[in-house]
């Protein structure tokens, strides 16, 4: 069965009308509780498994009128702290994050790793790490019709194809 946690707290936070558009959990979430919520005010975070939410501060990626479309945790969060945020018509960011004082914080000006993306007009509808992503550094994204494929961590894309034949 399903349980409602912490809705109250980020209704009051964000207001009425915003909308819920992606969840990320930590993949070291047993540990940290660490989950992040992409909105369409920037992102949201919970150290404490979604009871409690606070805005995660940055210029690039929110609070403000920044879309969120998608949020993806490095599959070695734990020892590497980065996430990708996918922002609308701006960019997909590399993220590093810190645990400070107040929480998880930005530990440094994000990376628009996908400044070539805006500049060929091409936005993802999704976008995944690989599982060996501390290895082999892929990303792989999706638009509507064509695949592109990132072996350096995102600073550069090349297209890979059509899926449908």
């Amino acid at each position: 069965s399903w349980l409602r946690i912490g809705a109250s707290s980020i209704v009051s936070l964000l207001g009425p009308a915003e909308k819920y558009i992606w969840i990320a959990i930590s993949p070291d979430f047993a540990s940290d509780q660490l989950v992040l919520a992409g909105t369409n005010k920037g992102i949201y975070r919970s150290s404490n498994g979604g009871d409690d939410w606070t805005p995660l501060i940055n210029d690039q990626i929110g609070p403000s009128d920044n879309v969120i479309q998608q949020i993806v945790f490095s599959p070695n969060f734990r020892n590497d702290r980065i996430v990708y945020v996918h922002v609308r018509g701006r960019g997909l960011y590399r993220v590093n994050l810190k645990l400070g004082s107040n929480g998880w914080e930005v530990a440094s000006a994000p990376q628009n790793v996908g400044q070539w993306l805006l500049e060929h007009n091409i936005e993802f509808t999704e976008f995944h790490l690989s599982p060996g992503f501390a290895q082999d550094a892929t990303l792989l994204g999706a638009t509507r019709d064509t695949v592109y494929i990132s072996k350096d961590g995102g600073l550069n894309w090349t297209e890979a194809g059509d899926p449908t034949p």
